[in-house]
């Protein structure tokens, strides 16, 4: 400790307790006689005098959980209590973007995992292959994804666990790896997601995932939302296909005057239907909407997930 901060942190006595006339001299705040707490007194508190105390990150999360509780916010509960386990695993160095504990989030990270459609990680399977799973959790009842994410949580990192129970697999879907998601994305982001009437964000593009990697097919033909509403590209059979739905629209002027957009954004029935036909049922499929920035997984059953765009590329062991 230096001179001067020694000198700073000389104890004084004012008739009753303690206190520090400089509680940091770090900080400006510290040097104003008048600063209870740094001006925040909803925050910190200061029983002694001498140093001010306040909850931490965790204590903040659990205080919020109560409150949720008592008021009944479903969402925000489930929102709370994941990032509470979250602390958790950061603390016990099992989560992959996390630190601390004896394994430093090391052989967690190149484990892969399972996360929520909002990009959220809840566990991995102990097997460190690197792939990465969604929970398909679009239709999927409060109660079972509630007892879906129990299970992950609880037997992360544990292989025979996962081997023994099919629940994570059976209520996620496996998504490609980071390289090909990036390589989809240069494809269908010729679509800029801007909108307007050019020729690129008025037409799709895709592509189709094998085992050499992500391969591009000619993008479909321009189309004009107002005159002829129906839009495609040919994709062939037999693989886990992706394609955009454009961000583009047509202006028109006469008697009316508007403005027609391309619907829907999401998968078109004809793009389940054909999921489920000519071999396309044993894989997933990938429609990126490039009017509201979101990824649709879907299967010959319908819709799994909907994550937003970035949420999607980012993930990675």
């Amino acid at each position: 400790m230096s001179t001067a901060t020694a000198t700073y942190r000389k104890r004084k006595r004012m008739n009753g307790c303690m206190y520090e006339p400089v509680q940091d001299p770090t900080s400006q705040q510290g040097f104003n006689r008048y600063a209870y707490c740094f001006y925040n007194p909803l925050k910190y508190v200061d029983p002694t005098g001498e140093r001010c105390y306040g909850p931490s990150e965790a204590e903040i999360v659990q205080m919020a959980i109560n409150e949720a509780r008592q008021r009944c916010w479903g969402e925000t509960y489930r929102m709370l209590e994941e990032q509470q386990f979250v602390y958790q695993q950061i603390k016990d160095g099992q989560h992959p973007f996390g630190w601390g504990g004896s394994g430093g989030g090391g052989s967690a990270y190149n484990s892969g995992g399972f996360y929520n459609s909002n990009g959220r990680y809840i566990g991995n399977n102990g097997r460190n292959d690197g792939k990465i799973y969604i929970i398909t959790d679009f239709n999927m009842s409060a109660s079972l994804y509630k007892e879906t994410l129990k299970f992950i949580r609880t037997n992360s990192g544990n292989s025979n666990a996962f081997t023994e129970d099919c629940i994570a697999y059976s209520n996620s879907v496996e998504i490609p790896v980071y390289e090909n998601r990036q390589a989809m994305w240069e494809i269908v982001s010729q679509d800029n997601g801007m909108g307007g009437t050019s020729d690129c964000n008025n037409r799709e593009y895709g592509g189709y995932i094998d085992v050499d990697g992500v391969h591009c097919v000619l993008p479909g033909c321009v189309g004009n939302p107002k005159e002829n509403p129906v839009i495609d590209i040919e994709l062939p059979n037999g693989y886990s296909r992706f394609h955009s739905h454009p961000s583009g629209y047509s202006k028109y002027f006469g008697t009316e005057t508007g403005v027609a957009e391309w619907l829907p954004r999401e998968p078109s029935p004809t793009d389940i239907k054909n999921a489920g036909m000519n071999g396309n049922d044993k894989f997933t499929h990938y429609v990126f909407s490039r009017a509201n920035n979101c990824v649709y997984i879907y299967n010959y059953s319908g819709i799994q997930a909907v994550m937003k765009t970035d949420k999607f590329l980012k993930l990675r062991p």
